[in-house]
């Protein structure tokens, strides 16, 4: 697709030079005005002029030299302390973009011998021998002539093994350790590309060609999972931490990249190559301000990981851009066929069973609604953020703020101090059609567990049911105590969001009688409290707009509750939902 692939080049062009001036002199990035500098995006910033050399072959844009500014960025991540793992190893992309062999680097040349002898020491250091990030490093140490010996084999296989270890089908749990473990977001997505990137540049043709189709089989079950986890509008992967603009990143890429590597089956071409359009024309409307040529992932209405710096989001466009004008001019483009039907449907996908806990998500698609629902009963790595928990997430009728903790949709009940929610984790989960059309997910927790991930045996067990009809939601929660428990605070919240007054060109948002609710059972005595304002409160953006009001239902005064006794709430919704 001639067109796609030059589109991304001018867009790569545009980002990179309204970036370039942020570069200083010693190689620093200067951020955006409200935002602290991050020492880190140098290295973003030397990989994106890696990707644009490498690609274009051109060193210069505009009036800037494109190889002096990359030596100053390399040389300020070498000074100082080390670099996190992560970062230097993108930093040795970087330095790979410019040539493979010192001789013909043209950055590797206009760093000084002390620099050079640094990045060497650096590159050859270990920390965690089975860490994707590795990968990288062995494989440019060893192609740009710094070792003799090739570990890619090694240390590829040694990851592997360990995603195999901590999951079935083949998801990367992100953080095993934190939390209850469970954590399969898109950072699993992230590995996988970055895997398939290093080992495509492998100076050994037949090493990679050996190694590629290990990923390839680990790449198969989140390919497959994609078309569930993309809206019609395009949005991508609507729960996470790295929802928003890195989603609609990392899922196109990985669409874009298995189109050109030939992993995708030719019967299924013409519904990946839809999903791309989707997927393009999604960030293109909601996170490239068409004005000024820049990405924007965080303002006054939406908010982004602190991680992620709106300097960092711009380089990483550039690199991936480029990469895209890249992998487009491979790709063998099916004809153009008919978009797939849309039918309402609902399944559980499971992505761990133990005898302690299953975790997984439930999506539910609503053809007349149009409405798309992603359920994730999954680890948030303690950390307890909205845009984990356990509801239907679907941006612009049920949303969570970005890096906030804040209980929506399901009881949460405070205990000798402790918060406990019914997320993260569950047992006996099951889904399936029930009556008048419809579907449900339900799941069991035999004991209750924190908003920050601590189950505490003991105090009592809580069951779920969501039921999805057409255009109606229902939430059920049962609450039993083995003995008298004293719950001292009681509080159920409803957020109702707000498109983004200048980025939300299409997708899905709330009507005029918004999300309808009702509670139809309440076994706990709590009541409705004044509306509160929220909109303007940088605590409440999304990773898509404001959130405008919270409706919370509570009981502020202590309840006791008796032996046996079951405890119910029973929630219902009819949202509102316009397509825009």
């Amino acid at each position: 697709m001639q067109n796609f692939s030059q589109q991304c080049l001018d867009l790569a062009r545009a980002i990179l030079g309204q970036s370039l001036p942020a570069i200083t002199d010693d190689g620093e990035i200067r951020p955006v005005e409200g935002e602290p500098p991050v020492p880190t995006d140098a290295t973003y910033a030397a990989l994106a002029l890696g990707e644009y050399y490498r690609i274009t072959r051109e060193p210069h844009l505009g009036d800037f030299a494109l190889i002096p500014l990359a030596a100053r960025c390399f040389q300020s991540q070498l000074r100082g302390e080390p670099l996190p793992d992560v970062d230097l190893n993108y930093l040795a992309l970087a330095l790979f973009g410019f040539g493979s062999t010192p001789s013909k680097n043209p950055l590797w040349q206009q760093l000084g011998p002390e620099t050079q002898e640094r990045f060497k020491k650096r590159l050859l250091q270990r920390h965690d021998p089975q860490a994707a990030c590795n990968l990288a490093r062995a494989l440019i140490a060893f192609g740009m002539g710094f070792t003799k010996k090739d570990e890619t084999t090694r240390i590829l296989t040694a990851f592997l093994e360990r995603v195999r270890e901590n999951a079935s089908g083949g998801f990367i749990d992100r953080a095993p350790e934190a939390g209850i473990g469970g954590s399969y977001d898109l950072i699993g997505l992230w590995t996988l590309n970055f895997l398939q990137q290093v080992l495509q540049r492998h100076i050994n043709g037949e090493v990679s060609q050996n190694l590629l189709p290990s990923v390839r089989t680990q790449m198969a079950g989140y390919l497959r999972l994609l078309p569930d986890l993309i809206r019609q509008d395009g949005l991508a992967w609507a729960y996470g931490t790295t929802m928003g603009f890195y989603s609609q990143l990392l899922v196109l890429h990985a669409v874009l990249s298995a189109l050109s590597a030939g992993w995708i089956v030719h019967e299924q071409q013409g519904l990946y190559v839809s999903l791309l359009r989707r997927l393009f024309h999604c960030l293109f409307s909601h996170y490239i301000d068409q004005g000024h040529g820049t990405i924007v992932i965080r303002d006054g209405e939406r908010n982004a990981a602190p991680a992620f710096s709106t300097r960092k989001a711009n380089f990483d466009a550039v690199r991936t851009f480029c990469q895209w004008a890249d992998l487009a001019q491979k790709v063998q483009w099916p004809a153009a066929g008919a978009e797939p039907e849309e039918k309402t449907s609902g399944r559980f996908i499971q992505f761990i069973q133990t005898p302690k806990k299953e975790q997984g998500i439930f999506v539910y698609c609503s053809a007349g609604q149009r409405a798309h629902y992603i359920l994730p009963l999954l680890s948030g790595q303690g950390k307890g953020l909205g845009e984990s928990l356990a509801f239907p997430h679907c941006p612009g009728v049920f949303d969570a703020p970005a890096e906030s903790y804040l209980p929506l949709l399901q009881p949460e009940l405070t205990i000798d101090g402790q918060a406990f929610i019914p997320s993260f984790y569950g047992r006996n989960c099951g889904s399936g059609m029930g009556l008048k059309r419809s579907f449900f997910f339900r799941y069991e927790q035999p004991e209750l567990i924190s908003n920050r991930e601590i189950i505490v045996p003991g105090l009592a067990s809580c069951r779920v049911t969501w039921t999805f009809f057409e255009d109606r939601i229902v939430s059920e929660f049962l609450y039993t105590a083995p003995h008298r428990l004293k719950v001292e605070q009681l509080r159920y919240i409803i957020a109702l969001s707000a498109p983004h007054s200048s980025h939300a060109m299409s997708g899905l948002r709330l009507g005029a009688e918004s999300l309808r609710a009702v509670v139809e059972k309440d076994d706990f005595g709590m009541s409705w409290q004044e509306l509160v304002t929220v909109r303007g409160d940088p605590r409440y953006r999304t990773a898509y707009g404001p959130l405008h009001f919270l409706q919370i239902l509570s009981r502020p005064n202590p309840l006791f509750l008796l032996p046996g006794k079951p405890y119910h709430l029973k929630v219902s919704f009819q949202p509102d939902i316009l397509v825009s």
